[in-house]
Protein backbone atom coordinates (compact mmCIF):
# COMPACT_ATOMS: atom_id res chain seq x y z
CA UNK A 1 0.00 0.00 0.00
CA UNK A 2 1.42 3.68 -1.15
CA UNK A 3 1.15 6.06 1.75
CA UNK A 4 -0.02 9.47 0.34
CA UNK A 5 2.75 12.09 0.25
CA UNK A 6 2.57 16.18 0.58
CA UNK A 7 4.76 16.46 -2.39
CA UNK A 8 6.22 19.73 -1.28
CA UNK A 9 6.79 18.41 2.21
CA UNK A 10 8.48 15.38 0.85
CA UNK A 11 10.93 17.22 -1.52
CA UNK A 12 11.64 19.64 1.14
CA UNK A 13 12.94 16.89 3.08
CA UNK A 14 14.81 15.35 0.66
CA UNK A 15 16.52 18.90 0.22
CA UNK A 16 17.04 18.88 3.86
CA UNK A 17 18.33 15.45 4.16
CA UNK A 18 20.78 16.51 0.86
CA UNK A 19 21.93 19.62 2.48
CA UNK A 20 22.99 17.68 6.32
CA UNK A 21 25.03 15.06 4.36
CA UNK A 22 22.74 12.12 3.97
CA UNK A 23 23.33 11.32 0.20
CA UNK A 24 26.88 11.46 0.87
CA UNK A 25 27.61 7.72 0.63
CA UNK A 26 25.82 7.66 -3.03
CA UNK A 27 27.60 8.03 -6.01
CA UNK A 28 27.06 11.90 -6.97
CA UNK A 29 25.33 11.29 -10.31
CA UNK A 30 22.94 9.02 -8.71
CA UNK A 31 21.34 12.02 -5.88
CA UNK A 32 18.84 13.08 -8.71
CA UNK A 33 17.53 9.42 -10.06
CA UNK A 34 17.39 8.25 -5.88
CA UNK A 35 15.85 11.71 -4.97
CA UNK A 36 12.88 10.87 -7.65
CA UNK A 37 12.46 7.59 -6.97
CA UNK A 38 11.74 8.45 -3.15
CA UNK A 39 9.63 10.80 -4.65
CA UNK A 40 7.49 8.45 -6.91
CA UNK A 41 7.58 5.66 -4.19
CA UNK A 42 7.07 7.25 -1.12
CA UNK A 43 10.18 5.35 0.78
CA UNK A 44 11.80 9.20 1.35
CA UNK A 45 15.05 7.54 3.22
CA UNK A 46 16.09 5.50 -0.07
CA UNK A 47 17.46 2.21 -0.98
CA UNK A 48 20.42 0.14 -0.43
CA UNK A 49 22.24 2.54 -3.04
CA UNK A 50 22.11 5.56 -0.13
CA UNK A 51 24.11 3.09 1.73
CA UNK A 52 21.90 3.94 4.74
CA UNK A 53 19.38 0.84 4.25
CA UNK A 54 20.58 -2.72 5.22
CA UNK A 55 17.83 -5.39 4.68
CA UNK A 56 18.01 -7.59 8.14
CA UNK A 57 14.70 -9.37 8.48
CA UNK A 58 14.58 -11.34 12.01
CA UNK A 59 13.73 -14.62 9.92
CA UNK A 60 16.22 -14.68 7.91
CA UNK A 61 18.87 -13.66 10.74
CA UNK A 62 17.84 -16.35 12.93
CA UNK A 63 18.03 -18.80 9.72
CA UNK A 64 21.77 -18.34 9.80
CA UNK A 65 22.06 -15.32 7.45
CA UNK A 66 23.71 -13.03 10.18
CA UNK A 67 26.98 -13.69 8.27
CA UNK A 68 25.60 -12.25 5.09
CA UNK A 69 24.56 -8.91 6.40
CA UNK A 70 27.70 -8.15 8.07
CA UNK A 71 29.28 -8.87 4.68
CA UNK A 72 27.22 -6.38 3.15
CA UNK A 73 27.38 -3.93 5.36
CA UNK A 74 31.24 -4.47 5.36
CA UNK A 75 32.45 -2.07 2.56
CA UNK A 76 30.45 0.97 4.24
CA UNK A 77 32.03 0.26 7.32
CA UNK A 78 35.39 0.35 6.05
CA UNK A 79 34.13 3.46 4.64
CA UNK A 80 33.45 4.68 8.22
CA UNK A 81 36.71 3.62 9.38
CA UNK A 82 35.52 0.84 11.10
CA UNK A 83 37.97 -2.08 11.47
CA UNK A 84 37.38 -5.43 10.19
CA UNK A 85 34.71 -7.28 11.45
CA UNK A 86 35.19 -10.91 12.29
CA UNK A 87 31.93 -13.08 12.95
CA UNK A 88 31.68 -16.73 13.11
CA UNK A 89 28.03 -18.56 13.30
CA UNK A 90 27.44 -22.28 15.02
CA UNK A 91 24.00 -23.19 13.64
CA UNK A 92 23.42 -26.39 15.79
CA UNK A 93 19.46 -26.83 14.99
CA UNK A 94 16.48 -24.94 14.03
CA UNK A 95 16.29 -23.66 17.46
CA UNK A 96 20.30 -23.38 18.55
CA UNK A 97 22.43 -21.06 17.19
CA UNK A 98 25.34 -18.79 18.28
CA UNK A 99 26.70 -15.81 16.50
CA UNK A 100 30.27 -14.13 17.86
CA UNK A 101 31.55 -11.10 16.65
CA UNK A 102 35.16 -10.12 16.88
CA UNK A 103 35.43 -13.11 20.00
CA UNK A 104 32.39 -11.73 21.50
CA UNK A 105 29.62 -13.96 21.55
Amino acid sequence: MKIAVNMAQAIALLEALEAHGYYRYAHHSAIHRLKQEALESGYLLGWEETKRVYHADSENLAEGYTCVFFEEMTPFLHTLGVPAVDVSYLFDSDVDHTVTVNGIT
